[in-house]
């Protein structure tokens, strides 16, 4: 029950601060009129954990933002949520991405 209330949260924290870049259905593109345009942010369904694919790894990547060497994606780059969010937040939002991708996260 407290892991489903966490998700739940989560999905509230994504649907306000990470739908402009990755999208309502995290795919990264929104469908315009049957034309697919790429929005700023990574696809958070293709399997692939640019900075890491542990729980963890996702949870300072929300916090911290995208790492300072890093050119971003699309010429943005993620901004480190930790300066405007409590980590609570982080980690429950952590908890809705790692649910809507069980397949990256139950070995």
């Amino acid at each position: 029950l407290i892991l489903a209330m966490a998700v739940e949260t989560g999905r509230g924290i994504y649907m306000t601060n990470c739908i402009a870049c990755h999208g309502q259905d995290l795919h990264a593109v929104i469908d315009a009129g049957g034309q697919k345009i790429p929005l700023p942010g990574l696809s958070l369904t293709d399997g692939q954990w640019k900075y890491g694919s542990k729980p963890m790894d996702i949870f300072k990547l929300i916090n911290e933002g995208t790492p300072a060497d890093s050119p971003g994606h699309n010429g943005a780059r993620m901004m480190a949520w930790g300066q405007t969010m409590p980590p609570i937040q982080i980690a429950q939002l952590t908890a809705f991405l790692i649910h809507e991708n069980p397949k990256d996260f139950t070995k």
